[in-house]
């Protein structure tokens, strides 16, 4: 009791809840009867009478008493004593038997819980195992999106065509087009790259065909520091009506006649200029001032080197 006398003060306290006090009321009648009957029966047992039952009111609550004066003339004590002890014996009984339904009833209970958590068992591991493969198709359906790298919106002219097709793994089925960022990709030949290398460049800007009267600044530049043989796109190439020429060995009109260096340009958009992937134009570079001999110069080295390779 006194391990455990935090759990029975509060078992105590839900006793006089007003919702127990009807019932409270009603087994004190009830218990307090059978204390009297107790006594009673004890009496009459070893020979007494009993010639007065009755119910009085005490507190507004109906209690029964009898008269049990009759066991005073008993010769053995201990009968005397047994008639004096029978209600609380009476109660003590009753109480035992309270405790032992309740002991079974909480058995059955805690059996029952334990029947249903094996019942429930397998249903657990097999909803465990239904989620478990639902996340799996989840994620396997999440990672069939295609996700660019880049931000911009998917452009495939053809794509309506390709609908139904087997196409082998690396093939081009569309362009992720940026419309918030405009690079322009140019190409120059040797003999104008070293200019490039060697001088210092002041400026860059952009004139797009068309509207040649409006430049657009480039934000950044980058020249790729080796030669190349393939155009970025046909249409710098002679058959594109471009200014490169183009080998006459090449069909898709991208292979250059001589080697290239290629230049990366960032532009910065304009209010005038409408910006359009696949325009084509010009990039200009503004470089320092030098004497016009010291490029006639240097364009007659050039000269020479290419017609005669020294």
């Amino acid at each position: 009791m006194v391990d455990h006398f935090d759990t029975a003060f509060d078992q105590f306290q839900g006793v006089l809840a007003p919702e127990n006090l009807f019932l409270l009321y009603l087994g004190l009648v009830v218990i307090k009867t059978l204390h009297e009957f107790g006594h009673a029966l004890v009496c009459k047992r070893y020979g007494g009478e009993v010639h007065t039952m009755g119910v009085m009111l005490l507190v507004f609550t109906p209690l029964p008493y009898m008269d049990a004066t009759s066991s005073w003339s008993f010769k053995s004590r201990w009968h005397r004593a047994l008639v004096g002890a029978a209600g609380m014996i009476t109660e003590l009984f009753v109480a035992a038997v309270a405790v032992a339904q309740r002991e079974e009833a909480m058995a059955m209970v805690r059996k029952a819980r334990q029947m249903e958590k094996a019942d429930l068992e397998p249903l657990f591991k097999r909803l465990e195992t239904v989620e478990t493969k639902l996340k799996d198709l989840l994620a396997q359906k999440e990672s069939l999106t295609v996700k660019a790298r880049e931000s911009g919106r998917w452009v495939a002219p053809k794509i309506t065509e390709l609908a139904g097709s087997w196409l082998p793994r690396g093939t081009t089925i569309g362009e992720i087009v940026n419309h918030g960022d405009f690079r322009f990709s140019a190409v120059v030949s040797q003999e104008e790259a070293s200019e490039l290398f060697a001088g210092h460049i002041e400026r860059a800007e952009v004139r797009l065909y068309g509207q040649s009267g409006n430049n657009l600044d480039v934000k950044d530049y980058q020249i790729i520091p080796f030669q190349h043989e393939k155009l970025p796109s046909a249409a710098l190439g002679w058959l594109g009506g471009g200014e490169v020429p183009i080998s006459t060995k090449d069909q898709t009109g991208r292979q250059a006649a001589e080697p290239f260096f290629q230049i990366y340009a960032n532009v910065i958009p304009g209010a005038d200029v409408v910006l359009l992937h696949g325009r084509s134009g010009k990039l200009r570079f503004t470089l320092d001032s030098k004497p016009l001999v010291f490029q006639w110069g240097r364009m007659f080295l050039q000269l020479l080197q290419r017609r005669y390779q020294i």
